[in-house]
């Protein structure tokens, strides 16, 4: 006779079933709240097969395969044990939220611990007591707010039973993916389960056919065990596509992209992709497969994000605000197109909407919808054609200057003016226009080989590959660029001498975004007059700036086709540049808005004593002008 299945403080005899409430914590209201389990304990020995869903409390459609699941008639006669958890993020899920109401990411919290944080807590309840007792393991997951994931299984297909559980589930992908440090995925790795992922559909919303597929998969996976009885079931139509690296078609230019094929799709070499063009629709490109493959998602900035925490010890913040939130607070997001040079363009943004979307995504509580989350398991983007070979420029009059002016105006022809007087004083100061002060000359453009960032530029690129592999590839690779631009010599597409002229044009020292940002190299004493000019700016209430001073600029460059020149170069001041300058830029806007309370504050009290409202304003102008209102 089998044992009882004991699950906390229960126990289930062979043949049964029952719900267990497993106490997870109390409220602040003194609340007990539990999560509960599904035991399916059957009557003969067989394998524990645990299933969980909603570990983001956002991801809905896993709630659904379970509960179609449970009620199989299939299960009455099955072997082992089934361990069902709907909802493990239960406080997510009430929330709506992908996280707990800590803001800890459950998926990211594993193995967690008996004294932990919340998240940290229920991650040491789900492996010890749900885990722990199994020998495989099913983790049901969707994509994020407003992003589809095609039906898809991930897995470590480098062992053996995890491989062939992931192929028994038949779904249309199969993807090898290493495993994510804090992943309950990861933390089964320590108790030898084979565990698979199931990723498909979109967050708070029912799909139909993901669910159907998650339902499907878990029955040929149990079948697979021996759990349940095997027998001729309906061919698949279609073999899983195993895919054992992934590549990215990285845009060429900015703009809004039409995509010309659907998620799940195949395609050849050279099949069309998507087109991307500007809003005017002067500017079109198409984009075009490397290779043959299956399209399995859009989420590029995702990866990106995953590369700057791993390979850099940077969080970065991804999101999607709707052009239509923009509008709704009467504000615009206006676009122009920038030629560097022929075929070589920057985009510059205007109207406020930038700002706007920035302040959304960077205040987005998990509750806007505005922050993508992070489902793009660890996998990195393709960044080819990044590259970081130049040697730091050096200043050659003295001092690299970062600078950060917003004009102040809400309207936006008011703010245009300002600019134009900012660039008219600028101008005034040196004595000459600012292009002469351009940080990329030819007097500072070194190549060194190796490159000092050579292993910064193989850890960025390595894509799908091997970051040794991509590294020794470098350094061939830049040994040759060396010789070229030593000797001025040329090979195929790449002339020494063209390219560092093109280079010079093409980089992006000016820019902007509702803010004007430049690098330039001056002298200290065009550093103290220009710092002028944005003082009497400033104090007009016209503007407010910030500055950083260096002795070198960092170039990184973005090479699209050498053939056609196509290619842009991304300038920064050293030791910080742009994001030092901000700190003076922002420093000087909460100044500005304290005085602005602190104006309220004293007209209030002035009001008090004035008779009517005239008198009022005057009376708190006076005391303004005083300079008694000033920090």
């Amino acid at each position: 006779m089998r044992e009882p299945f004991v699950l906390g403080n229960n126990r289930v005899a062979p043949g049964s079933r029952a719900t267990i409430d497993l106490p997870i914590m109390n409220l602040s209201t003194h609340t007990p709240v539990n999560m509960p389990v599904h035991v399916i304990h059957g009557r003969r020995e067989g394998p524990v097969l645990f299933v969980c869903a909603a570990l983001h409390g956002d991801e809905i459609n896993g709630v659904e395969i379970i509960r179609r699941l449970l009620q199989l008639s299939a299960l009455k006669s099955m072997k082992g044990t089934l361990l069902a958890v709907p909802i493990v993020n239960i406080f997510g899920f009430l929330a709506q939220s992908r996280y707990l109401p800590d803001r800890r990411d459950l998926n990211r919290s594993f193995p967690g611990s008996e004294k932990g944080s919340m998240a940290g807590r229920l991650a040491n309840i789900v492996l010890t007591e749900v885990v722990a007792k199994a020998t495989h393991g099913i983790d049901l997951h969707t994509g994020a707010i407003h992003r589809t994931n095609f039906p898809q299984a991930r897995a470590d297909l480098d062992d053996p039973d995890t491989a062939t559980l992931a192929d028994s589930f038949g779904v249309p992908v199969i993807i090898n993916a290493g495993l994510r440090e804090g992943s309950l995925r990861a933390a089964t790795g320590e108790y030898n389960i084979p565990i698979l992922v199931y990723e498909a559909g979109e967050a708070l919303r029912f799909d139909e056919t993901s669910i159907r597929a998650g339902v499907n998969g878990i029955v040929r996976a149990m079948r697979h065990l021996g759990m349940l009885k095997k027998r001729s079931a309906k061919r698949l139509d279609a073999v899983p596509l195993t895919i054992r690296a992934s590549r990215w078609e990285r845009a060429p230019i900015s703009g809004i992209l039409r995509a010309a094929i659907e998620l799940g799709e195949s395609v050849r070499e050279g099949d069309r992709l998507a087109a991307i063009s500007d809003p005017f629709g002067e500017n079109e490109v198409e984009i075009s497969s490397r290779f043959d493959g299956v399209v399995i998602g859009r989420d590029a900035l995702l990866k990106t994000r995953n590369l700057a925490q791993s390979g850099f010890g940077l969080t970065l913040r991804v999101g999607a605000v709707p052009v239509s939130r923009v509008r709704r607070d009467h504000i615009d997001v206006l676009v122009a197109k920038y030629c560097l040079s022929p075929g070589n363009y920057l985009a510059m943004f205007a109207g406020g909407g930038v700002g706007l979307v920035d302040k959304l995504v960077k205040e987005d509580d998990g509750t806007q919808g505005y922050v993508l989350a992070d489902d793009a398991g660890n996998e990195e983007p393709d960044l080819e054609g990044l590259s970081c070979r130049w040697e730091p420029l050096a200043a050659q009059r003295g001092v690299m200057l970062s600078m950060l002016i917003q004009a102040l105006a809400e309207d936006r022809n008011e703010a245009a003016t300002t600019y134009r007087r900012v660039i008219a004083g600028l101008t005034e100061a040196l004595g000459y226009d600012p292009q002469q002060n351009r940080p990329v000359q030819a007097d500072n453009m070194k190549f060194r080989w190796p490159p000092s960032g050579l292993k910064a530029e193989a850890r960025a690129t390595q894509g799908g590959g091997g970051y040794g592999w991509r590294l020794v590839t470098l350094y061939v690779e830049s040994l040759f660029q060396w010789a070229l631009n030593t000797f001025n010599w040329r090979a195929g597409a790449y002339d020494g001498k063209a390219y560092r002229g093109g280079l010079r044009e093409n980089s992006d020292y000016r820019r902007f975004d509702d803010t004007l940002r430049m690098v330039l190299d001056c002298s200290p004493d065009e550093v103290a007059a220009m710092e002028a000019a944005l003082v009497g700016l400033r104090s007009e209430g016209l503007i407010a700036y910030g500055l950083h001073e260096a002795d070198s600029a960092l170039m990184t460059c973005l090479v699209f086709n050498l053939t056609d020149s196509e290619h842009v170069h991304f300038i920064d001041g050293a030791d910080g540049g742009f994001a030092m300058a901000a700190r003076q830029l922002k420093q000087q806007l909460a100044d500005r808005l304290l005085d602005a309370k602190r104006w309220v504050y004293v007209f209030r009290r002035a009001s008090k004593k004035a008779k009517n409202f005239s008198q009022a304003s005057s009376v708190a102008s006076a005391w303004k002008r005083s300079g008694l209102t000033k920090s």
